[in-house]
């Protein structure tokens, strides 16, 4: 791979990696981001309820979070499910610590 390559690989990686952690700190998900950390396996339903946000809002936010690998979705007859991984968000969370603290 020659050095222009590399430099646009990474690029891409890092503006990846920095959309990740701009979609964690929307105030619109912070509610949404709370109940799941402490609840990590939760329906649609009980997010709308605890959190009092409009509906579409729950669902285009946990969708963001799908698409970003936070959350796995699983769908039955009856209702969806939405479960925390924890370790991807733990790591995205040190990484953001490490890089605020060249900072303080």
């Amino acid at each position: 791979m020659n050095t222009l390559n590399t430099i646009t690989a990474r690029t891409g990686r890092m503006t990846l990696a920095i959309n990740k952690l701009e979609l964690l700190n929307q105030d619109e998900g912070r509610p949404i981001l709370s109940y799941l950390i402490k609840h990590v396996h939760v329906s649609l339903v009980d997010i709308i309820l605890h959190t009092g946000m409009d509906t579409s809002v729950v669902e285009n936010y946990l969708e963001k979070l799908l698409q970003n690998g936070f959350v796995w979705k699983e769908q039955s007859d009856t209702r969806i499910i939405y479960t925390l991984d924890q370790s991807y968000f733990q790591k995205i969370t040190l990484v953001a610590k490490t890089l605020a603290g060249f900072w303080t």
